[in-house]
């Protein structure tokens, strides 16, 4: 069983913190079972650089936290951010899976949600951490995410991100996880316009259902289906590709077929339609009874429905993380694997599954839930 690889840490200060310190990690150190590392970087406050020190026994030194556990995770040439005593990782060097973390507010406040909003308006500190981790980036990404939160409420700054990461690197593939209400509005339009390499950035797009009450109930907005649908042909208009996403839950799943038609039928110019399984984190888990679908077998006839629809008029269309043993072997080629490595497991029984290797496997805080029936002969 792969664990879920940590990305966020705290420790207790020992002499003088930052206030927030960007760095790369240019030494990992293990003596006698504890562990140190060494960042190489920049106090964004005072834009001084210097060495900063993380470490999980007691260290006597200035710039340091202490007694911080879990840092195995961490690898050489990684960037972290500290901030008083917590620290983040802001760019993995070994994963495919990086991403910028926008701002954890939100225009919507979605049944589902993995991150669930908070109303604190961190747009400036997320801004200058990848301001300068596009500094320290020394290789491209091969994916970069962006995500939040909204991405779209860090508003210019957000444009100025993604023209100096792509002037660094011109064939960088970049996502934008947006709810695509804010794109509704001509401002921030205007505002995306000004993105010079528009080909290079997919807006990625939930949609929930083709009835707006489903939708805006989903979504926990008065009049964000109306939002979202405005949002998609603006941005499609200006030359971005759009991605429509769909997560599969009880509320979603009955029109499936009915969603699929209205996609062909007014997004015929969307490159991407995925089907996405559900995250059992944070508003999921209290709103199970409302979300987790009893009825399988009409949910992967609709499902396989809609694959088949939107498969006839020639869409790209996929499942993202959902296991082989959990739909049945005729939906396996739309199946990929999805899941972020920071957020992805497998339960003990898995080992054994010939099919593993072509398998998602499960979002870590899934596992426990999830049931699983290793394939022992190849179907």
């Amino acid at each position: 069983m792969n664990e879920e690889i940590k990305l966020s840490w705290k420790g207790k200060i020992h002499m003088s913190s930052s206030e927030l310190f960007v760095g790369r990690v240019i030494s990992k150190e293990i003596k006698n079972q504890e562990l140190s590392v060494i960042l190489e970087g920049k106090d964004l406050k005072t834009d001084r650089f210097k060495l900063f020190y993380l470490d999980s026994t007691d260290r006597l030194e200035d710039n340091s936290l202490s007694n911080i556990k879990g840092l195995n995770d961490i690898e050489i040439g990684d960037i972290i951010s500290v901030k008083n005593s917590k620290i983040r990782s802001v760019y993995r060097t070994k994963s495919n899976n990086n991403f910028i973390f926008a701002t954890i507010r939100c225009n919507s406040n979605c049944l589902m949600c993995s991150q669930p909003p908070l109303d604190v308006d961190d747009t400036l500190e997320n801004y200058l951490i990848w301001n300068y981790t596009i500094d320290l980036l020394n290789n491209s990404p091969r994916h970069l995410t962006i995500t939040g939160g909204e991405p779209t409420l860090l508003g210019e700054r957000l444009v100025l991100l993604i023209n100096k990461i792509l002037d660094k690197f011109p064939d960088l593939l970049i996502t934008i996880l947006s709810n695509g209400r804010m794109l509704a509005l001509e401002n921030v339009i205007d505002t995306l316009s000004n993105i010079r390499y528009r080909k290079n950035v997919v807006f990625a797009i939930p949609l929930y259902s083709d009835v707006y009450k489903i939708h805006d109930h989903i979504v926990q907005a008065k009049d964000a289906f109306y939002q979202t649908c405005l949002g998609i042909h603006k941005i499609s208009s200006l030359g971005f590709p759009v991605e429509i996403r769909v997560v599969l839950h009880k509320l979603s799943n009955p029109r499936l077929l009915s969603l699929s038609k209205f996609i062909h039928k007014n997004f015929p110019f969307v490159y991407h339609v995925t089907f996405m399984g559900l995250e059992i984190i944070g508003y999921t888990k209290a709103n199970k009874s409302e979300l987790i679908e009893e009825n399988t077998t009409m949910a992967e006839e609709n499902l396989l429905a809609s694959l088949k629809f939107l498969s006839s008029w020639k869409y790209n269309v996929s499942i993202y993380n959902t296991p082989l043993c959990h739909i049945p072997e005729s939906l396996w080629s739309y199946a990929k694997q999805s899941i972020s490595d920071w957020k992805n497991s497998f339960k003990p029984e898995c080992e054994r599954c010939l099919m593993k290797k072509d398998c998602s496997g499960f979002f870590t805080w899934n596992i426990k839930y999830a049931k699983v029936k290793p394939f022992l002969e190849k179907p």
